[in-house]
């Protein structure tokens, strides 16, 4: 383990509840407009086995989108899988997490996304305009949902894939016209 990570887990662990730090960050145009934005996991220690996560994305002007994941905790598996990681095996777990997280895999252009779920789940490709809808707070219909799918489409948006935990696939990406993230997928 980094001598910086075990600074930070004990930092985090040792701080008061209330304390967040930055779990792991990269830095990467998701806007299209040539400066990178700092997309960001930051965490608190709610216990010494428990931290409470929330995935960030700011830019000069502030925060753009934000979304809680399920807390990073010592308990791993499900049902009868359910069993408790050791003090090291959790501490590789959280080290770990933000590398995986913002794996380069998990970005993909808006025209690759769509190939991609042509071929692996083609409904979710109908649904992009519904999701996109849904995401917009009763602001767009299921065609305007799918008109800005459209000009993401165009332009070739980065398209940032994330699990918030579990077993949840969730995709966002920018709308220029809009400037917002919108949900663009969301499965299992």
């Amino acid at each position: 383990m980094t001598p910086t990570l075990v600074a930070v887990l004990a930092g985090l662990l040792l701080a008061p509840a209330d304390t967040t730090t930055v779990l792991h960050s990269v830095a990467l145009d998701v806007t299209g407009d040539g400066r990178p934005e700092v997309l960001e996991l930051l965490a608190t220690a709610e216990t010494p086995d428990s931290l409470e996560v929330v995935f960030v994305v700011r830019n000069h002007d502030g925060v753009l989108y934000e979304h809680p994941l399920r807390p990073l905790t010592r308990t791993t598996g499900f049902d009868a899988g359910r069993r408790e990681l050791t003090a090291e095996a959790y501490r590789a777990r959280v080290r770990d997490f933000g590398p995986w997280f913002f794996g380069a895999g998990k970005f993909r252009t808006a025209v690759a996304l769509e190939a991609w779920l042509n071929e692996s789940a083609p409904r979710h490709v109908a649904a992009i305009g519904r999701v996109i809808a849904r995401d917009s707070e009763g602001r767009l219909d299921p065609a305007g949902g799918e008109r800005v799918w459209q000009r993401m489409r165009a332009r070739d948006a980065t398209v940032f894939e994330f699990s918030p935990g579990g077993d949840a696939l969730l995709a966002i990406a920018w709308s220029q016209e809009h400037r917002r993230f919108y949900r663009v997928l969301e499965c299992c």
